[in-house]
């Protein structure tokens, strides 16, 4: 089992996924989700009663260093190949980074706001863990906020 530092509200675990990678589980009676931590890619998210959301591909490998195919990844600092075209890997090296689990709380946020006679929605912040990328520089973001269930009306 992974192991982790952060005190998590019952909406929120931690977990092996695939491949043996840690992963953060979500499920409120709003939505529930998954986020691996390998690129916090967010890779399930449903909402209540509704059908998965997001395409993950079959081919995905769960592998440390290797990009998950599909779901929702951080892409950065470059999308593609860069504007330049050469740069190496696809999409930047965000999505092939270690992340660490640095918060989760269930509560209300920004424009979050739970449906009527529902609990508030889980929110949850990874950072970088502290080992360089492979050109030896640490990842720049301090937080992503991942992911919420947001009430339009």
């Amino acid at each position: 089992m992974v192991e982790h530092t952060v005190s998590l509200p019952p909406s929120v675990t931690v977990a092996d996924g695939s491949g043996g990678l840690p992963c953060v589980r979500v499920a409120t009676p709003l939505c529930t989700g998954e986020v691996y931590l390998l690129g916090a890619t967010v890779t399930q998210w449903a909402p209540a009663g509704a059908d998965p959301v997001l395409f993950l591909s079959q081919r995905s490998r769960f592998e440390a260093g290797v990009p998950i195919r599909g779901g929702a990844p951080l892409c950065a600092p470059w999308f593609g190949a860069g504007r330049s075209k050469d740069k190496t890997p696809a999409h930047g090296y965000f999505r092939t980074s270690p992340w660490t689990l640095t918060s989760a709380a269930d509560g209300r946020t920004g424009t979050s706001a739970p449906a009527p006679g529902r609990s508030p929605p889980p929110q949850m912040t990874v950072a970088p863990s502290p080992s360089p990328s492979p050109s030896g520089r640490a990842p720049r973001p301090t937080a992503r906020t991942v992911p919420s269930a947001r009430r339009t009306s």
